[in-house]
């Protein structure tokens, strides 16, 4: 049984992306932090074009084409959400 799994770049990326929400976040509360929040975002930025090349670049289960389908099971799926179907 093959088991997939998430390379190591790519899980940085998604603890990096939560970490700089937060960031962002608690950035926001306070006019004093809004440059922590300004720089939160900037971070959150490059972490998405990171997340973007390596969806290209990646290995077998960090590129895209291992989970994007096409558009004709994107749009039966979207239907389906639309009309409450399984």
């Amino acid at each position: 049984m093959k088991i997939r799994v998430w390379d190591l770049p790519t899980r940085v990326f998604h603890w990096l992306l939560v970490s700089s929400y937060a960031g962002a976040f608690i950035g926001s509360r306070d006019e004093s932090f809004l440059e922590y929040h300004k720089i939160a975002g900037y971070a959150a930025l490059g972490l998405v074009v990171f997340r973007i090349a390596w969806g290209f670049t990646g290995n077998e289960y960090a590129r895209f084409s291992g989970f994007v389908r096409g558009f004709k099971e994107v749009r039966a799926y979207l239907q389906g959400l639309a009309t409450r179907g399984p």
